[in-house]
């Protein structure tokens, strides 16, 4: 999402019943009640609400995502070790069933 649908959100919630009444108060006494100002300001503080909070998801999918490629490194680290352990277990039965011949 870039910044103009915060933007478009930000206008559309101020216009509804979703406006968010702490940050209209903010933006009030910021324009010293000039609702016509305030209303801009809102808009504009809502935006950069939005913003920060898409940049912490961005952060968190990123993080999701190193954390996935570790596990995936896991994955392959434990797969070569099962793969380890099964050649040992079948050169040990290949071994018993060659002494047991003799």
């Amino acid at each position: 999402m870039d910044d103009k649908d915060f933007f478009l959100k930000a206008e559309t919630e101020f216009e509804s019943s979703e406006r968010d009444e702490a940050l209209w108060l903010k933006s009030l006494t910021l324009d010293q009640g000039d609702e016509g100002k305030a209303k801009y300001t809102y808009i504009k503080l809502r935006v950069e609400e939005l913003t920060l909070s898409s940049n912490k998801t961005i952060k968190k999918d990123d993080k999701k995502i190193k954390l996935e490629d570790k596990n995936l490194d896991n994955l392959d680290n434990d797969r070569e070790f099962l793969l380890a352990i099964f050649g040992a277990f079948v050169f040990m039965i290949v071994l018993i069933l060659g002494l047991g011949a003799y």
